[in-house]
């Protein structure tokens, strides 16, 4: 969970709408009630993790917005708290990308649990991996000192840039979505056409050519993200791959 979630309620009850306020409080969420259905643009201004809604406050065509919001904010969840509702709507609704559907009346404490979850996410018990060090090509990447080396030279790398090639190392040879990269940085979702991401990946990219030039660490996959895999540059344009390994 985040460390301080988000919450935006679009309900025209306002009984209801101020329960969950009130269960809110004690635990720390940020809530806000919405007057009316907000643009994107304004929902993607309020950084909310998650929206509660009823459908009814969405006028005639509900699941059409529901699918322009997941698409246009797919790391936003959406859980819908409905009294008025048939079996195919409720269906539609899941399949179009909402989260989570809630039949009214309902206490406001599962509701609020619903969206707990449904920002949680799928939970995976395991062991939590040692932060040793990652080695790729002529770099180190540290967590202990949250930065990166070559020859004994450091990147001198942002707090935020650290993390984002930290969460590419880690998953070398994978492509990380730019929307996953931005939670895991920024910790709400990504707005559309956002490219904090890219100028991050492009300083880190001068940064570790400045203190080992000659290799390229970070791959392009175009409209999807990024891929860390060291490769170092041979003359006539070919490149020969090094994997990453963990530092003894």
């Amino acid at each position: 969970m985040p460390h301080t979630p988000r919450l935006a309620i679009l309900d025209q009850d306002r009984e209801f709408a101020a329960g969950v306020r009130r269960e809110l409080n004690p635990l720390g969420w940020r809530c806000s009630a919405l007057d009316g259905v907000p643009s994107m643009w304004a929902l993607a201004r309020m950084r909310v993790h998650a929206i509660l809604l009823d459908t009814e406050a969405l006028g005639e065509e509900p699941l059409a917005w529901i699918a322009r919001t997941v698409e246009e904010l797919p790391q936003m969840r959406i859980v819908v708290c409905a009294r008025a509702s048939t079996l195919d709507e409720r269906v539609a609704a899941l399949r179009v990308g909402a989260e989570d559907w809630i039949v009214k009346p309902c206490d406001p404490t599962e509701a609020i649990a619903r969206v707990e979850g449904a920002i949680r996410g799928p939970q995976h018990v395991g062991p939590i991996p040692e932060a040793r060090p990652l080695v790729a090509g002529e770099v180190t990447i540290s967590p202990a000192y949250r930065q990166a080396f070559a020859h004994g030279v450091s990147a001198r790398l942002t707090a935020k840039e650290f993390s984002l090639l930290h969460l590419l190392a880690r998953e070398q040879g994978h492509v990380v979505e730019r929307a996953r990269a931005y939670v895991h940085i920024w910790g709400y979702p990504m707005v559309r056409r956002d490219r904090s991401v890219d100028v991050h990946v492009r300083r880190i990219r001068g940064k570790l050519r400045r203190i080992s030039p000659g290799w390229n660490y970070i791959h392009t996959h175009h409209q999807v993200g990024y891929c860390f895999r060291a490769t170092r540059e041979i003359t006539g344009g070919a490149a020969e791959a090094i994997g990453t390994s963990v530092a003894a």
